[in-house]
């Protein structure tokens, strides 16, 4: 397991990568010609969509529902062209699994966040603590000088040196 700087990077990064795929995916819909300059840019960013997952995956431990739908989405989309071939139920199955992953992938970001913050606050002592434990110690340090202080006027009052 990384550390959870770079494992929040690395699922920050994946996630706009995933959106970037989706808004490819979705402006291609309304298209009735798809350039070769659109084709190869899909099909290189579903390349490193699916290597930069399955890097993510392999780093960390994501719930297989993120996984499963993830993936669905990369293999049902073969490239730009195939879209105007898929049913509208695919089409709805698809966005549907798209939005799933993305909202899964935002857990497991918040989920990182959170135990990042939760060790920041363990490794943090707070003022208070720091104070107080200042504080008693102060208070024995007072109290061990007046004592010394008391001793010492006994001994000077007892042995009558001037």
């Amino acid at each position: 397991m990384q550390n959870s700087r770079e494992a929040i990077t690395k699922t920050k990064e994946f996630i706009e990568l995933w959106k970037k795929f989706n808004q490819i995916y979705k402006e291609s819909m309304g298209k009735t010609t798809i350039t070769e300059e659109e084709e190869d840019l899909f099909l290189e960013t579903k390349s490193i969509v699916a290597r930069k997952f399955q890097t993510l995956v392999d780093s960390l431990s994501i719930e297989r529902a993120t996984i499963d739908r993830t993936y669905d989405v990369i293999n049902q989309i073969l490239s730009l062209r195939s879209i105007s071939t898929l049913s509208e139920e695919s089409l709805r199955k698809i966005g549907n699994d798209w939005h799933q992953s993305y909202i899964s992938l935002n857990r497991l970001l918040g989920h990182l966040e959170a135990q990042r913050d939760t060790v920041a606050e363990k490794g943090k002592i707070s003022l208070r603590q720091i104070l107080s434990a200042g504080g008693k110690f102060i208070i024995y340090v007072v109290i061990i000088a007046v004592f010394i202080m008391v001793i010492l006027f006994f001994i000077h009052v007892l042995t009558g040196v001037k």
